[in-house]
């Protein structure tokens, strides 16, 4: 879903690097970060209590399922997908130190400290092991696009702006990581988790620019009611 929904953010966020319109390049993460986020989040909730049931039906309940291997997966999902734009960026303009080095990172925590905790987690290992790569890259990712490319074109990036993909990222995570690993309180996280992610959504959608949010509903209505003439 993060692939399908920014490739095509591709050929823009490419133009304003090459315009030094960096002011642009905020603005497009936030409305990323509304729409994307909120898709990506809100949709890993709403499938989250159908997937061991369509697992089990699919293996034939021969294969037992790993539902902390499962909630560490969809943790690192969630987490990749704040940086999605940001690594497509990055990507796009050929930054080609920092992609070597996430990949270095993804494959040395996800493969070399997920083998270590094989051992006592069990194949849980390799799923701390991926997620603790893709917070690590999220944070190296984030940090150069701030500290380098944004400062670079004389802009920042407002902590503001962060406040609401950060709650619905929060709030998912913290129902993955307690059902994952058992804890009682699971149910009402479940709850605050649905109600973080929309109350973020609603809160990162008003503080979009008005004429951001206008360009966002007219697109959004041109995808689903275009009436195609032939």
């Amino acid at each position: 879903v993060t692939n399908v929904l920014t490739t095509p953010l591709l050929p823009e966020v490419v133009r304003y690097h090459a315009k030094g319109e960096g002011r642009k390049l905020v603005t497009v993460n936030e409305a990323y970060w509304v729409l994307v986020g909120t898709v990506v989040n809100l949709g890993i909730l709403i499938i989250y209590p159908l997937i061991e049931p369509m697992y089990g039906y699919w293996t034939a309940h021969v294969v037992v399922f790993d539902k902390a291997l499962l909630c560490l997966l969809l943790a690192s999902v969630v987490v990749s997908n704040v940086g999605g734009l940001i690594s497509l960026y990055l990507n796009g303009i050929n930054s080609l130190r920092v992609v070597l080095a996430a990949s270095v990172v993804r494959g040395t925590l996800g493969l070399g400290v997920g083998s270590f905790l094989f051992y006592h987690f069990g194949l849980a290992g390799f799923g701390m092991g991926i997620l603790g790569g893709e917070i690590l890259v999220l944070l190296m990712m984030g940090r150069y696009f701030v500290k380098r490319e944004l400062s670079k074109q004389g802009v920042s990036m407002p902590l503001r702006s962060l406040a609401p993909i950060t709650i619905s990222t929060a709030s998912v995570l913290l129902f993955l990581m307690s059902d994952g690993f058992g804890f009682q309180l699971t149910k009402y996280f479940y709850s605050v988790a649905l109600l973080g992610v929309v109350g973020a959504a609603l809160w990162g959608w008003r503080e979009l620019e008005s004429g951001v949010r206008s360009r966002l509903v007219y697109m959004i209505s041109n995808l689903f009611f275009r009436k195609d003439i032939v």
